[in-house]
C-alpha cells in the first residue's frame, strides 16, 4: 500500500527508482466500517490532533485515499483503502523522511542497447570460484524444421515442462571474475535455438506457461514478420574440468552457479534482469499478453525496438506490495554494462 500511495503522491510510475521513504515502523490497521465514513473518522482525528492535509488523491475508479499529514518537521505518509470484502478497511501509515525526494526511473532507450562487436564481456561482483569456463545454454527450439522440412524433434522438454538447453557460446572467467563470451550471428547460430522473434523475447518461465506456448496469436503487434532470434539472461558455471560439449548443456546438474545481470530497477516496487536478445533483422514488437500467471496482474506489457543482431532488453516483474504492476519487457535504460551478479544453484 506505501507503494502505491508514495508513486501516487509523487506523480510517477510504479518503478519509481529511488529508496524507501519510510523512517519508521509502519502502522497497519483494520478499520470500521468498510466505507469511506472509516476514512473521514481518521482524517477527523487526525486534524483535531493539529495536523495539516498537505496532499490528498482519489485515484480514479477506486475505493481508496492517499494522503501526506504534516505537524511541524514531522510528515506522514499513508493509504486508506476499502476491503473487497468483509466489514473492515484498511489504513497503512509511517513517517516520511525529511529529505524524501522522488526520482523517477530511467527511461528506457529509443532502441535496445546494441552488443558491441557481439563481444559480451563483464566483471562477475564478488566472484570468488577461480578460474572457470562459461557456459551460455539458451532453450533448445524442438519444433523447428530442416531444409528437407522434416520436424527435427517434437519433444516436450523435462519433467518440470521446461525445455532442455544447448550451448550457444562459452568463455573463460578469470580468478578475478573477468569473462568475455563472443556471440555468434547469422549462420552461426544453431537452428534449434532460433524461433519467432516475438516468442524469443520471452523468459522460459512465461513462453512454457500452463496455458501452452505465448503469446497467443494476435496477441502482439510485430513490425515485420518471419524474423527469428533468441534470448537469454545468465551465464552459467562449469564445475571444474567440465568440458563444453552438448552433454554438459543437457545435463545442467553439472553446473555450480549462474550470473546474471540486474537491470536499473531493483526496488520494492519491481526488480528486473537484463535479457540479451538476438534478432535476425531490425523489428518492433508492442502488445500485451495474458496467457501466463506469473505476476500478480498475470498480464506482462511488452515494448521493443530491435537493431538487428545482439542487444540488451529489461525484464521488470513487479515485487513487494506492488499488487497492481504488471510484468514488463522494454528496451535496456542506460546501466553499468560490466557488472553481473553471481548466484549459486
Amino acid at each position: 500500500m506505501f507503494i502505491i500511495a508514495r508513486n501516487g503522491l509523487a506523480g510517477t510510475p510504479d518503478g519509481l527508482s529511488d529508496p524507501w521513504p519510510c523512517v519508521s515502523q509502519s502502522e497497519i490497521a483494520g478499520f470500521l466500517p468498510n466505507s469511506v465514513k472509516a476514512y473521514e473518522a481518521f482524517k477527523a482525528g487526525v486534524l483535531k490532533q493539529h495536523y495539516k492535509v498537505e496532499k490528498e488523491l482519489t485515484p480514479k475508479n477506486s475505493d481508496q485515499r492517499e494522503f501526506l499529514l504534516s505537524k511541524g518537521n514531522t510528515v506522514l505518509l499513508g493509504m486508506w483503502a476499502k476491503a473487497p470484502i468483509g466489514d473492515r478497511s484498511t489504513l497503512a501509515i509511517c513517517e516520511r523522511a525529511a529529505n524524501w525526494k522522488p526520482v523517477p526511473p530511467p527511461t528506457p532507450s529509443a532502441t535496445a542497447a546494441a552488443i558491441k562487436g557481439n563481444i559480451l564481456a563483464g566483471t562477475a561482483q564478488g566472484w570468488k570460484l577461480g578460474t572457470r569456463r562459461l557456459v551460455i545454454l539458451p532453450a533448445v527450439n524442438h519444433d523447428y524444421e530442416d531444409e528437407s522440412d522434416e520436424v527435427m524433434d517434437d519433444s516436450s522438454g523435462d519433467e518440470g515442462g521446461l525445455p532442455d538447453n544447448d550451448i550457444l557460446a562459452s568463455g573463460p572467467i578469470t580468478a578475478a571474475g573477468a569473462f568475455q563470451v563472443v556471440l555468434p550471428t547469422g549462420r552461426n547460430i544453431p537452428k534449434n535455438l532460433l524461433r519467432p522473434i516475438e516468442q524469443a523475447i520471452l523468459p522460459e518461465d512465461v513462453y512454457y506457461s500452463d496455458d501452452g506456448p505465448c503469446p497467443p496469436t494476435g496477441a502482439l503487434k510485430v513490425s515485420l514478420s518471419g524474423v527469428q532470434g533468441l534470448s537469454f539472461d545468465t551465464l552459467t558455471v562449469l564445475k571444474p574440468g567440465a568440458q563444453t560439449s552438448s552433454k554438459i548443456a543437457m545435463e545442467r546438474a553439472t553446473t555450480v552457479d549462474e550470473l546474471s545481470k540486474n537491470g536499473s530497477i531493483d526496488t520494492r516496487a519491481y526488480s528486473s534482469v537484463v535479457r540479451l536478445v538476438y534478432s535476425e533483422k531490425a523489428v518492433s514488437i508492442k502488445g500485451q499478453l495474458t496467457c501466463f500467471s506469473t505476476g500478480y496482474t498475470g498480464k506482462t506489457d511488452i515494448n521493443l525496438r530491435l537493431p538487428a543482431g545482439w542487444s540488451q532488453i529489461e525484464l521488470l516483474r513487479p515485487n513487494g506490495s506492488n499488487e497492481t504492476g504488471n510484468n514488463k519487457i522494454q528496451n535496456a535504460p542506460a546501466v553499468k554494462a560490466s557488472l553481473w551478479q553471481s548466484v549459486q544453484r
